[in-house]
């Protein structure tokens, strides 16, 4: 764990604890959802930059199990698509946050609630078509080298009465039982006290965070650039990206992303859009989160 890993973790918990008692958040996905992000673009670290933009379209249409997903399936893709980088590379999840309304003594033990066609779709990676205006590639999600493209953050109220967050990856997470309908449970089927299970494939120089106990746990290993997905080059996933980021107003984190993932990349963009202009994102996520850092060795 690098000192600067630890210091953008513990900006943000900051931040975020500072928020929710200013504004005396009670709960709540969409209020905490909306204090992390207000925590994100509120960081003060050296070396760490960060850009926030609204999605638009974002509902995808998919084959179910025909039992708690729909043969004929329809739901979002997710609520937030986080893109961390650093000068040589760059990693992806599409995050859905959903929010516990109870004290949770064991992340690791409870069972979360949470619609199980939406884990469908981010745990089995199924190939996909977009609905209305929106248009991803069908393999935008099973194309992934890592099946941690998807991923879940469930808010809760930790021992202390403060609010955190556990993350996992949606395939990190299981059924307790079989079910029926679409709402239901989902825990995780181990008892490792790792607070940041890191696993990695024979042959794979990433590394993948499976889950993070806490909201400090999360920031590090996100730093770290373990959160989610490489973005390779020339693969459904990049071009994609690069499609729709060259939509977006010009930015100097905009051109930094582009010069890791975008191999045609030589100059800057010259994107003249007003910042004040009403321009549609098909991410494919309600916010999308541009996240670069310097990592350090020490």
């Amino acid at each position: 764990m690098s000192i600067n890993s630890t210091k953008f973790a513990i900006n943000i918990v900051s931040n975020f604890k500072k928020n929710n008692n200013l504004n005396k958040i009670k709960g709540g996905e969409i209020a905490l959802f909306r204090s992390l992000l207000w925590s994100f673009k509120n960081a003060t670290q050296k070396n760490v930059y960060i850009e926030e933009h609204h999605g638009t379209n974002h509902q995808v249409t998919f084959t179910g199990n025909g039992t708690y997903a729909r043969s004929s399936a329809r739901c979002e893709l997710s609520d937030l698509l986080l893109i961390s980088f650093n000068s040589r590379e760059a990693r992806l999840t599409y995050l859905q946050a959903k929010y516990e309304n109870t004290i949770v003594s064991d992340v690791q033990t409870h069972k979360w609630k949470a619609n199980l066609e939406q884990w469908f779709l981010l745990n089995q990676l199924p190939l996909i078509k977009g609905y209305g205006k929106f248009n991803p590639p069908a393999d935008l999600l099973n194309s992934a080298k890592l099946k941690s493209i998807g991923s879940f953050g469930f808010f809760h109220k930790d021992l202390s009465g403060d609010f955190d967050l556990y993350y996992a990856s949606a395939e990190h997470l299981s059924l307790p039982i079989t079910y029926t309908q679409r709402s239901g449970k989902l825990f995780v089927n181990r008892t490792s006290l790792n607070s940041h299970l890191l696993r990695q494939f024979v042959g794979f120089s990433e590394k993948e965070c499976l889950e993070a106990t806490s909201l400090h746990n999360f920031l590090v290993q996100l730093y770290n650039l373990q959160v989610g997905t490489p973005i390779h080059i020339n693969n459904s996933i990049s071009r994609w990206i690069i499609s729709n980021l060259k939509s977006l107003p010009n930015s100097s984190l905009v051109n930094d992303l582009l010069k890791v993932i975008d191999i045609n990349h030589d100059t800057p963009l010259d994107n003249q859009i007003p910042k004040n202009f009403n321009y549609e994102l098909n991410f494919g996520a309600k916010k999308i989160l541009l996240i670069r850092v310097n990592r350090s060795l020490s």
